[in-house]
């Protein structure tokens, strides 16, 4: 599955990256590429805690899926200060 990812250079050095789909990954590194390696660990641990909360509703819940005609990569200037990157990261499931 893939997510959208906001990849932005700090003014203090280094990147942060945070995932639209889940709010809850966000991470940071000095390199893009230590950036996008941290980012996956934090969607990865995000979507852990969140299939242990669907064990835990058991049958107290319904999961469904919707889809979206949203575009698969979205410029995320209008987001956060000044970024102009076109940013899509997968991850294995």
């Amino acid at each position: 599955m893939k997510y959208t990812i906001i990849l932005e250079k700090e003014e203090e050095g280094g990147y942060s990256a945070q995932c639209l789909e889940l709010p809850g990954a966000i991470s940071q590194g000095e390199t893009k590429e230590e950036t996008l390696m941290n980012i996956e660990e934090a969607i990865e641990a995000v979507l852990e805690v969140l299939n242990q909360e669907i064990k835990w509703l058991g049958a107290a819940a319904e999961i469904s899926t919707v889809g979206s005609r949203a575009p698969k990569k979205t410029a995320c200037s209008f987001l956060r200060r000044n970024c102009q990157n076109t940013c899509e990261i997968g991850v294995r499931s």
